[in-house]
């Protein structure tokens, strides 16, 4: 559930009911109260090490380059969940386009770059083949309209689930690669391979989780994740 303020309700906070108040980029929202099994998963200390080498490179930069990421934040403006216009500070501008480079294996950016607003493409379904001794995923697309020699395809899989399963955990980035003309691509070869060896192993009926997303690997923007099901059939 997520919720808008009144002129009488401006802003909620704490617990109620095994329900938690939660503020986010995306607005107010309320869920409920999980307390974590087990807060230093391999994941969860990956998420954490990112965040402390990002906040290390905003420590070092210069007072004119911190100035540049200040003075970009007007033109990185964004809209929530309900169309309201939200603005980052500096420091989280930084923060947030640097973690998607870093996390996805690119150079950091020191000074601020110039919006590029590429828009997400289209993706109509994942499938699992196999020809031979090659395995692939093919991540199928609706059109071609927006590939962009500084993006790259950013792809991961989840961990293996049984058959009818839905809810997918456990993601690993197997494949960054640069698109070009094309309406389909494959992501092949050793690295999916090792990546379903990794996740689990291919049987007949298992399913995957798979995520792909456009990433600017000059600007750190990134489309929204499009996300799937795939069913191995051997």
């Amino acid at each position: 559930m997520k919720a808008k303020w009144s002129m009488f309700v401006s802003e909620l906070s704490g617990k109620l009911n095994g329900s938690v108040a939660v503020r986010g980029k995306g607005g107010d929202y309320l869920r409920n109260r999980v307390i974590p099994t087990n807060a230093n998963t391999p994941a969860q200390i990956e998420v954490r090490q990112l965040f402390a080498t990002v906040s290390k490179l905003w420590s070092n930069l210069t007072e004119t380059q911190r100035d540049s990421w200040n003075s970009a934040t007007e033109t990185w403006k964004y809209s929530n969940l309900f169309a309201d216009i939200k603005k980052l500070s500096g420091k989280a501008l930084h923060q947030k386009l640097n973690s998607n480079l870093v996390l996805n294996g690119f150079p950091a950016i020191e000074v601020a770059p110039e919006k590029s607003e590429f828009q997400p493409y289209n993706v109509s379904e994942a499938v699992y083949s196999i020809s031979g001794n090659e395995k692939w995923i093919e991540i199928k697309t609706v059109d071609e309209t927006n590939f962009d020699a500084d993006t790259v395809y950013i792809a991961r899989l989840s961990k293996r689930g049984t058959a009818g399963t839905y809810r997918f955990v456990n993601f690993k980035t197997f494949s960054r690669v640069t698109p070009y003309s094309l309406n389909n691509y494959q992501f092949g070869g050793t690295s999916f391979i090792n990546a379903i060896a990794a996740q689990g192993g291919a049987v007949e009926g298992a399913t995957f989780g798979y995520q792909v997303l456009q990433l600017n690997k000059n600007t750190g923007e990134s489309t929204p994740v499009i996300s799937g099901r795939l069913v191995v059939s051997l």
